[in-house]
């Protein structure tokens, strides 16, 4: 088989010693996989916010619903390869998914750890049994690894052997099916793929450069149309990426600690000058392999830090996988060079969890040990077919379900503002909007395609709905262009714990006012807000400068907050974001909770005590990163009357 050019060949016929001392390592790298990759007995569905998303993912796949036309969200069709949740429905496709990512990680670690030090090999399969679930880690880590494999010295001279070929076509796998588990992984499998496509073609592997750009290609549309989709729904559905990518950074970004970012900075960087000083290589290759490194921890950086919580260890994780592999592929490994790399690899692992919580070394063992043996139970279940699973998901719906007593209603529903595991649950039929979360809905496009599906044949005859703002969002703010929509078009019948239930009365697009006033203001300037004899909308247009633009695109830039002064002295502060003030949002009253938003159909005058008096917006974070001015613009909207 041909190898990278860091691994030497194998004596021809190795002793019974050597040949047990070599096996070691991939048995047991293989059992390690089995265990964390391939999900035997994966989680059951769960209420509160992540969970929603997850089982809303599965059940949209279970409905048939089409992704880039009925759903447009972070995740794709095979979104339950990366959360491992089960759903009877989609339970084959999370498997086979799983076993097409599997199977190329653990080929890319064996050809390119094969012959490492047995410290580095320990390292992987401890590292691959002990760290924290997050799948995203490893998706990152395969690009990265390929990226290697396919500029490795192997691979340009004997591009012609079929052993060679046959390895990349099942190293290039997830290149077709990562995107369709997470759109966002397209950012960094798309880039990787664009510099192995150069890096061949410079050195004239045509062969293997349209191997590397076609196959990925044709793995995509296969694991399309598997997965039950339309292949002409295809372009939608990473069309339908942009406004969620690009929104991202604004819109979910919290901040932590700074030292965090400058030692995965340190990290990336250090990594970088490793491969610019390693000889015996084409100045060529090295620029492919830099630029593979930057663009990989780029990508990493923004999926851990933009939100920078718990999300951290993920990039954390990814580096140190990185720093295995720029340690096995560097020809001169000093002790000093081997200490830098146990210490950075170390810190960049240890640093976040410190941070943002974590397990100690006891608990993580005793996790471990509890997974794989979960995952044994699970395996020998599936083998026997006993209906385990099937049971424990009736089990646990039927407890989400008792925990919510959401009432069946006739006709179809939706759940505003998350909280889809509590309906999917009930037994409702779910009749999601495109966004089905609203704190996602983060851009004016994505805000425009929910309010459209309130306005249609199609929308929903039920809405159990609560509001629900995450990161201390202003609370209209979260699908805000939709509220004049549900005031007009339903109308209330009750409540279900936190939730009003609203049912349709009319499916009529609503058309706004026209602004009573219309002006230009300056940040931290005090703005008075018009009392009119209803509610007011607001509609809010901030511009970004270069700085801004370039701080979103390099990691997260500065954020909105808003003052608002009530009619009865109240100051409060919210977090604003700029894609959802542009569409428009219900400025006053200040409707807090569901029984707010009922007050508005019986008795409005019991919110004039939360009427918003005057409002202030200040940029922090980042100074310069938004223009001074801004546009405000206010509408007063009609009053809703319940029947």
């Amino acid at each position: 088989m041909a190898l990278p050019d860091h691994v030497a060949a194998s004596p021809a016929r190795p002793a019974p010693r050597q040949l047990i001392g070599a096996l070691i390592f991939p048995v047991a790298f293989v059992i390690a996989s089995l265990g964390r990759l391939l999900p035997f007995a994966p989680f059951m569905p769960e209420a509160g916010l992540d969970p929603s998303w997850v089982f809303g993912m599965n059940q949209a796949m279970a409905q048939g619903l089409v992704l880039g036309r009925d759903i447009f969200f972070t995740y794709g069709p095979y979104a339950s390869v990366g959360t491992q949740f089960y759903h009877p429905v989609t339970d084959g496709l999370m498997m086979w998914g799983s076993v097409c990512f599997a199977m190329p990680f653990v080929l890319g670690v064996l050809l390119l750890f094969r012959n490492s030090h047995w410290v580095i090999r320990t390292a992987l399969v401890l590292a691959l049994v002990l760290l924290p679930k997050y799948s995203d880690a490893l998706f990152f880590a395969h690009a990265l690894f390929v990226g290697f494999f396919a500029t490795g010295r192997d691979v340009e001279a004997r591009s012609g052997q079929l052993r060679t070929i046959g390895c990349l076509l099942v190293l290039l796998l997830p290149f077709g099916l990562a995107p369709l588990v997470k759109g966002s992984f397209i950012l960094i499998y798309a880039p990787v793929l664009m510099l192995v496509v150069l890096h061949q073609l410079t050195i004239r592997n045509w062969l293997v450069a349209a191997i590397c750009g076609m196959a990925p290609l044709v793995y995509m549309a296969v694991f399309w149309v598997a997965a039950g989709q339309k292949i002409a729904n295809l372009f939608s559905y990473l069309d339908g990426l942009r406004p969620i990518t690009s929104g991202y950074t604004d819109a979910m970004s919290i901040n932590g600690p700074i030292s965090e970012l400058l030692l995965f900075g340190l990290t990336a960087i250090f990594f970088g000058y490793t491969i610019y000083k390693s000889e015996n290589k084409p100045n060529s290759k090295k620029a492919i392999q830099i630029l593979i490194i930057f663009v990989s921890f780029l990508v990493a950086l923004k999926a851990g830090c933009v939100r920078q919580d718990g999300h951290a260890v993920k990039t954390g994780i990814f580096l140190f996988f990185s720093a295995l592999l720029i340690f096995n592929l560097t020809p001169r490994k000093t002790p000093g060079f081997a200490v830098a790399i146990f210490i950075i690899a170390t810190f960049n692992l240890s640093l976040p969890v410190y941070y943002h919580g974590g397990d100690n070394i006891e608990s993580r063992f005793d996790k471990t040990f509890e997974r794989y043996a979960v995952a044994w139970n699970g395996l020998q279940s599936r083998l026997s077919d006993d209906g385990d699973l099937a049971r424990s998901f009736a089990i646990a719906t039927a407890r989400i379900a008792g925990e919510a007593a959401l009432p069946v209603l006739p006709g179809t529903s939706d759940i505003y503002s998350y909280g889809q595991s509590a309906l999917i649950a009930s037994g409702n039929q779910w009749n999601p909007r495109p966004v089905f979360q609203s704190y996602s809905a983060y851009t004016p496009a994505l805000a425009e395609m929910n309010n459209a599906h309130l306005s249609g044949e199609g929308a929903p005859d039920n809405l159990f709905f609560a509001v629900q703002p995450i990161d201390g969002r202003f609370p209209a703010l979260e699908d805000g262009l939709s509220w004049p929509t549900i005031l007009q078009n339903y109308r209330p019948a009750g409540f279900a714990g936190e939730y009003l239930i609203l049912k349709k009365q009319s499916a009529s697009p609503v058309v706004l006012p026209q602004p009573l006033i219309k002006a230009q203001h300056a940040l931290g300037e005090i703005v008075a807000v018009p009392h009119g004899s209803g509610p007011m909308f607001a509609r809010i247009k901030f511009r970004k400068s270069i700085v801004g633009k370039i701080a979103d695109l390099a990691l997260k830039s500065a954020k909105l907050r808003l003052w608002v002064m009530l009619d009865d002295g109240t100051v409060r502060q919210y977090r604003l974001i700029a894609g959802m003030t542009e569409t428009g949002f219900l400025i006053s009253p200040l409707v807090g909770s569901a029984a707010d938003f009922a007050q508005l159909y019986s008795n409005p005058g019991a919110l004039d005590g939360k009427r918003v008096r005057s409002l202030s917006i200040v940029s922090f974070g980042l100074p310069g990163a938004f223009r001074e001015e801004y546009e405000i613009a206010f509408l007063p909207l009609s009053s809703p009357r319940a029947p």
